[in-house]
């Protein structure tokens, strides 16, 4: 769309406060060629909104050969039941009947009180299949409002996972059936409704249209002659990136003034993407009309556009890749050029090219979400992990985890805001994973991959990797073990409570993992990362101290003699089974800490120094 520049305003709302807002300028003879007679309604539901819908559908359909690519080789099937859509009623029906529809997907949030929305049980299923009652209250707003679009758009079909799965009657039999083809479901679902503007609290009545004041859409204008810039100020800046650039100075005109977070703030993160399973909806979906609060936007595989800029997005407000786009895209790419390798990356954020990093920033993005069973954690990501499997056929799907990436894989660290539920639950009442898997923690969890774009050393030799499966390979397991060879060195952490902190950043009360030697004690602030930082232990209820009797498990290690000195590996404990059986119980980082890193390198090479206990070499098994 040209070029732009991005600079950033400062908002002052107090005297002692500042917020920073990113905006960018376009120049507006650029993006009125391409958006011109945008007359949004003063409604979602409007008419001028609806047909900017169906010009979307159809050119998509039209034009856009990466929207058909088939990326997964399994037989298309459709999914069990449908709801068929007549003028004046509405069905459930069996797909074995329907031939090969085009049918309409919807996500959608569920109210806390599940008994309040319609839902399909062993009860009522032959009454649906004769007419479903969408008068009743419980047939929320959304379902009809996604109902009026399907007549709309002359789509006969729609699927609703509520009323086309059995939820209730059959000990959750259907249920456990159906969603290993969600992902299915979705990917060959011919478009998805996204109620992104639902809110848990009231998802039963707020549907997915929105009154608004269509002029508040209109981007503001300025005319800028960057004329006497203060040099080094704020707004020289962006000037000298542009002469950088463009090796010419920005020229003076009339610009569009536009938010950096009106794509990131109205989709990615809304209420609807805060759940868990959403992720996988949104990214095997081919098309997806987004319902905020102020405006409508379409999501496919070619284009990301809005009702303000119907024909696609700056390219300003495309920086930022959506969460698992780049891996979805890379496999696509794999589809259309029937290629069955994915490229070499050109470096470590080349996340085009890397399924792997790809796949650590969809976990990233994926953890942040809200799941009403935890139990469903490798379960809500299947479908996507069957697509990547379909591209990397020679790879291995374990527990989360991909086999060719097993040793950088098992390197993840928590991250949490607040504690709303066991960060990882008792394994013998509440099994969902191995401990070395990010699926046996309920809560954030993200990669450092950065110092692994170097050269280094690998410290450990992967003996064996088992997994027992609960059916699907790609859904939920009762167990596992990955065997090593290995050193590992006994250390003693002592966890002391401190009083202080945000609670809502951190527990009032937040740990000093230390050991041994003062020297040494510092350095682990920095560098260790517990799977569970609420997790307790026998201590002194008067000192605040508590005692780990833990290893150390080296894992990688920078180069002798390279830019930086780093290192990364777990931290494991006994499970008390036989002398050799381990549970994860956190890991160690010592890249990108400026002081703390190589100290902490150094001190940690020297066992029977500085805390760190006598090595051992051998084979171990973490389960």
């Amino acid at each position: 769309m040209g070029s732009y520049l991005r600079p950033g305003y400062h908002l002052f709302y107090s005297p002692d406060t500042v917020y920073t807002r990113r905006y960018s300028l376009i120049p507006s003879d650029i993006v009125e060629k391409s958006n011109s007679n945008v007359r949004p309604g003063n409604s979602t539901r409007s008419a001028a909104s609806l047909q900017v819908i169906k010009t979307w559908l159809s050119t998509c359909q039209s034009e856009h050969s990466n929207c058909s690519v088939e990326a997964d080789p399994t037989p298309w099937k459709p999914p069990t039941r449908l709801i068929e859509i007549s003028c004046d009623k509405l069905k459930l029906c069996t797909s074995g009947n329907t031939g090969h529809p085009q049918y309409a997907t919807l996500s959608h949030r569920w109210p806390g009180n599940f008994a309040e929305l319609m839902r399909l049980t062993t009860e009522n299923i032959d009454q649906f299949q004769e007419g479903i009652p969408e008068h009743d209250r419980g047939f929320s707003q959304v379902f009809r409002d996604a109902i009026f679009l399907c007549r709309e758009l002359g789509i006969r079909y729609i699927w609703i996972d509520s009323l086309c799965i059995i939820q209730e009657g059959d000990h959750l039999y259907d249920w456990s059936q159906e969603s290993q083809r969600m992902g299915h479901i979705y990917k060959n679902g011919l478009i998805n409704f996204a109620a992104t503007d639902s809110y848990a609290d009231d998802p039963l009545s707020l549907g997915l249209f929105r009154d608004r004041d269509p002029t508040g859409l209109q981007p503001d204008e300025v005319v800028a002659s960057f004329n006497g810039v203060l040099h080094g100020s704020l707004c020289d800046l962006p000037a000298r990136l542009w002469r950088r650039s463009n090796n010419q100075s920005p020229r003076p005109g009339t610009y569009h003034v536009i938010s950096g977070h009106m794509l990131t703030g109205n989709v990615f993160f809304s209420s609807l993407n805060s759940r868990g399973w959403v992720i996988q909806e949104r990214l095997l979906s081919p098309r997806i009309v987004h319902f905020s609060h102020e405006q409508l936007f379409w999501e496919c595989n070619t284009q990301i556009a809005c009702e303000m800029y119907p024909q696609g997005l700056p390219d300003v407000m495309l920086s930022e890749i959506p969460p698992g786009k780049a891996l979805l895209t890379n496999i696509r790419r794999i589809a259309r050029d029937k290629t069955s390798v994915f490229l070499v990356p050109k470096d470590i954020s080349d996340l085009l090219h890397n399924p792997y990093l790809g796949w650590h920033e969809l976990v990233s993005s994926y953890s942040r979400g809200e799941l009403t069973k935890y139990s469903d954690k490798l379960i809500a990501v299947s479908g996507v992990a069957r697509m990547m499997r379909a591209a990397i056929p020679t790879d291995e799907y374990i527990a989360g985890l991909w086999h060719g990436d097993i040793i950088p894989g098992v390197l993840w660290k928590t991250h949490f805001y607040r504690k709303t539920a066991a960060i990882r639950p008792n394994p013998a009442s509440e099994y969902q994973a191995p401990s070395w898997s990010w699926a046996s923690v309920n809560c954030h969890v993200h990669y450092n991959d950065q110092p692994h774009a170097e050269e280094h050393d690998i410290l450990v030799t992967i003996k064996d990797v088992q997994v027992e499966h609960q059916g699907d390979e790609f859904g939920a397991v009762r167990g596992g073990f990955i065997q090593l060879e290995c050193t590992t060195y006994a250390v003693e952490l002592e966890w002391i409570d401190v009083p202080g902190g945000d609670d809502l950043l951190r527990p009032r009360t937040f740990p000093y993992l230390c050991v041994g030697s003062q020297d040494f004690s510092k350095y682990w602030q920095d560098c260790v990362f517990p799977d569970d930082p609420y997790i307790s232990a026998p201590g002194d209820d008067q000192t605040g101290r508590h005692r780990f009797d833990l290893r150390f498990l080296p894992v990688l290690k920078s180069k002798a003699g390279g830019s930086e000195s780093w290192m990364q590996g777990l931290i494991i404990e006994p499970t008390g089974v036989n002398g050799d059986e381990y549970r994860r119980w956190g890991m160690f980082d010592a890249a990108g800490v400026d002081v703390g890193g190589p100290k902490f390198c150094a001190l940690a090479s020297s066992p029977g120094q500085n805390g760190v206990g006598p090595q051992k070499k051998g084979d171990i098994k973490i389960v």
